[in-house]
């Protein structure tokens, strides 16, 4: 935890410690995914949700929405869980796990949610979604990786804490 927000020793302001905002840190790497999932989160708190009250234009345009917002968290858990000595596979097995059991949980939340229903289709999609994202960060941080190796620059992994 070298490169967070930790109380121990690091730079410290009148609130207390600062957020460091490398490239490597705690914060650069976990707020994005917990803002993510405060959004979905807020989303699905509200009451009867809905695009259209016609069915055939409402539900694609909300499993285009499941499938889209999951495989951004996906992609996102993928780029958290990216550190020093975790082998890819392990990042992207643990998104994808997290980004499904978020699905769950917000299905569980829809189901308190004033005409809200949580359904486990949704679940479905959301697991589908992230193993879309999850891919998709794969492909590009590796790219990414293969870029920075041919300019000669250190490696992502060598550059966090």
């Amino acid at each position: 935890m070298s490169a967070s927000a930790d109380s121990g020793g690091g730079p410290t302001g009148a609130a207390g410690p600062r957020v460091r905002w490398s490239p490597g840190s705690w914060a650069s790497r976990w707020l994005p995914v917990l803002g993510w999932m405060a959004l979905i989160f807020l989303l699905s708190a509200q009451p009867g949700l809905r695009v259209s009250d016609d069915a055939s234009v409402d539900r694609p345009i909300r499993t285009l929405a499941h499938l889209a917002s999951y495989a951004v968290l996906a992609a996102l858990l993928v780029r958290a869980l990216l550190t020093g000595s975790r082998p890819t596979r392990v990042a992207a097995i643990g998104a994808w796990v997290v980004a499904v059991l978020y699905g769950v949980s917000d299905e569980i939340h829809q189901s308190f949610v004033p005409d809200r229903t949580g359904r486990p289709s949704d679940v479905l999609i959301d697991a589908i979604g992230a193993a879309i994202g999850v891919v998709l960060a794969v492909v590009l941080l590796s790219a990414m990786e293969r870029r920075r190796r041919k300019a000669g620059s250190p490696p992502e992994s060598a550059r966090t804490g």
